[in-house]
């Protein structure tokens, strides 16, 4: 019995040395993987600021983005942007945002954002703060979200993938 336990053991040591980084993130998290977690700098005395993230399905169900908390923010909610008739709006997304099985959802500066309500304190280039993301049915998934100089678009285009 020992001997099996001990080739099991090198075994799945083997197994998860040879997979791809990507899968083994993916499968700590429940099949997601959370890239490129920023927010833009907000100026002095600023409530509000804006996250955006790139969030990989690789689960065999859809998850749903339902919420987010983030150090240092009284309220993250998700927003999406949009232009309607020329003029630009932004709505709150109460039902969360569904990632289908093998899918992408990229939150991105004039589409869909988390927006951070209430800062304690404005957000500094350069700074990193802990990003908890909720998602229906993998639970939590905690990242670090970076801030960047206020001019940035995160090398990112709006868009979102189903």
């Amino acid at each position: 019995m020992a001997q099996f336990t001990a080739r099991r053991s090198i075994a799945v040591t083997l197994t998860a040395l040879l997979l791809p980084p990507l899968v083994l993130m993916a499968a700590e998290n429940n099949g997601l993987q959370v890239e490129d977690a920023w927010a833009r700098a907000t100026a002095p005395g600023s409530p509000n600021g804006a996250g955006y993230l790139t969030l990989h399905n690789l689960s065999d169900r859809t998850q749903t983005l339902t919420g987010a908390q983030l150090d240092g923010v009284e309220r993250v909610e998700i927003h999406r942007s949009s232009m309607e008739d020329g003029m630009g709006r932004m709505e709150k997304i109460r039902d969360g945002i569904p990632i289908a099985s093998h899918e992408t959802l990229t939150l991105a500066p004039k589409g869909y954002h988390l927006m951070l309500l209430d800062l304690a304190e404005p957000l500094k280039a350069g700074d990193e703060h802990e990003l908890t993301l909720h998602i229906e049915p993998a639970g939590e998934i905690r990242t670090t979200l970076t801030v960047r100089a206020h001019d940035s678009d995160g090398g990112q285009k709006s868009h979102h993938h189903h």
